[in-house]
C-alpha cells in the first residue's frame, strides 16, 4: 500500500474544510437569525440579556460540531473517502488495508479533535512519523493511501 503524501492529505483537508465551513456558516446564520426572531426582547440586566441571546449561538456550535463529526465519520465508515479525499484520489483504510467500521470512524473523529486542539501538532505528526500516521490515524489504527 502506497501511503498518501502529506500534501495530498493537506489538500484534501482544505477541500473538506471549505465544504464544511460553507454548510456550517449557512446553518449558523439560520439558527442565529431564527433565535433572534423568536427570542423575546428582554428588558432588564445585562447578564440576563447576554445569557438569553447566547443560547442560539450555543445551539449552533453544538450542531456545528455534530455536523462536522457526522460528515467525516459517515464518509470514513462508508467509502473511506471524504469529498476532499475523493478529489485527491486518496482514502482512509485500516492499517491492514480493510475498510473502517463505524467505531473506527468514531475513534478517528475523536483523534481528529485532539489533533486540532494541540495547534495542529497531531496533523503535522505525519511529517516525521515512520508510518506517515497522524495522531488520529494512530488512535484509530488507520492509514491514508
Amino acid at each position: 500500500m502506497q501511503k498518501a503524501t502529506f500534501l495530498q492529505r493537506f489538500a484534501a483537508y482544505l477541500i473538506d474544510a471549505i465544504i464544511v465551513a460553507i454548510v456550517v456558516g449557512i446553518l449558523d446564520a439560520l439558527i442565529v437569525a431564527a433565535g433572534n426572531a423568536l427570542m423575546p426582547k428582554i428588558e432588564g440586566d445585562l447578564a440576563t440579556t447576554m445569557a438569553v441571546s447566547f443560547s442560539p449561538m450555543l445551539i449552533a456550535h453544538i450542531l456545528d460540531l455534530a455536523l462536522t463529526l457526522a460528515y467525516y465519520g459517515y464518509w470514513w465508515a462508508t467509502t473511506g473517502q471524504t469529498l476532499g479525499k475523493r478529489v485527491m484520489q486518496i482514502k482512509v483504510v485500516k492499517t491492514d488495508g480493510s475498510k473502517l467500521t463505524w467505531n473506527d470512524a468514531l475513534a478517528r473523529s475523536a483523534g481528529y479533535i485532539l489533533s486540532g486542539l494541540t495547534g495542529g501538532l497531531g496533523f503535522l505528526w505525519a511529517l516525521w512519523d515512520s508510518d506517515d500516521q497522524t495522531w488520529h490515524d494512530k488512535m484509530a489504527g488507520t492509514s491514508v493511501i
